[in-house]
């Protein structure tokens, strides 16, 4: 479960997983609700004193992780404060788990990406964070200080969700359209579907008349052909499968479909076959 912070009020209310917070004061500010007085917190990436001296003020012990850069005296000083009790270097920037003990368990697990990892990349965020809960039969909550997973979070939608769908593509609707020479600031909303009738259930919803779609992994065509259905003579749907038998299959059942072979990763060359 991957969560913005903005929208902790609902997240409280289901099991929590991984809440991202956009900024430290975000952080600062939702710490208080997850962590409670005996709590074992792990933090890994220390940015800022006031962050640590909250940690210890909330939980019963803090364990601090992070890889002592020359380059910032004022972190040199932080780690090197009273405020920092249980500080374990890292030789490596993403390589946690190394300085922990294997029976080590923590309650909640407080990540400033920026700070550890030296960048903010959504997807390598998401990765260390996985890795951290995994590594506990227990999973704990993971609050993560990313600007980039908070505005990933407030974009994707699990596909059994239709209404959050319908609220996020309606957002995006209400927001000015990008140019061509804006087109790299597009934020795509993400729907995550289940198996096949989740997939499908979702077209409804997502799917409007006069849209382009092209399907990757199309196989023999069946959900290409609703899609098609769904956006009328006004738009456009291709299918897009690796192999060439499954898409022959595809083309002798849906005969009036656009079906090409092509590999999913190579998404510059898939754009230049059909009208996007």
């Amino acid at each position: 479960l991957l969560l913005c912070a903005l929208g902790l009020a609902a997240a409280l209310h289901a099991p929590t997983g991984i809440i991202a917070a956009p900024s430290a004061r975000e952080l600062e500010r939702v710490a208080p609700q997850l962590i409670s007085d005996g709590d074992r917190v792990l933090c890994a990436g220390l940015a800022l004193g006031s962050q640590i001296e909250m940690l210890n003020r909330l939980a019963n012990r803090v364990v601090s992780v992070d890889v002592p850069r020359k380059e910032s005296r004022s972190r040199r000083e932080l780690f090197q404060s009273d405020a920092v009790t249980d500080f374990r270097p890292l030789t490596r920037a993403g390589d946690v788990t190394a300085v922990l003990r294997p029976d080590e368990c923590f309650d909640c697990v407080v990540v400033d990406a920026a700070a550890l990892l030296g960048f903010d990349l959504p997807l390598d965020t998401l990765a260390l964070c996985e890795a951290l809960r995994r590594r506990q039969e227990t999973p704990p909550t993971v609050l993560v200080r990313s600007s980039a997973l908070a505005t990933l979070a407030g974009r994707l939608a699990a596909g059994d969700d239709l209404e959050r769908i319908a609220r996020i593509l309606q957002m995006h609707d209400e927001r000015p359209s990008l140019d061509e020479t804006r087109i790299y600031e597009a934020q795509p909303v993400i729907v995550g579907a289940r198996g096949v009738r989740e997939y499908r259930n979702c077209i409804e919803t997502v799917v409007r008349p006069g849209d382009r779609i092209l399907e990757l992994g199309c196989h023999f065509g069946t959900t290409t052909a609703i899609l098609a259905e769904a956006v009328g003579p006004g738009g456009y749907a291709m299918g897009v499968d690796v192999g060439p038998s499954i898409i022959a299959s595809a083309k002798g059942q849906h005969p009036t479909i656009d079906f090409r072979v092509g590999d999913a990763w190579g998404v510059g060359g898939l754009a230049a076959e059909g009208p996007w």
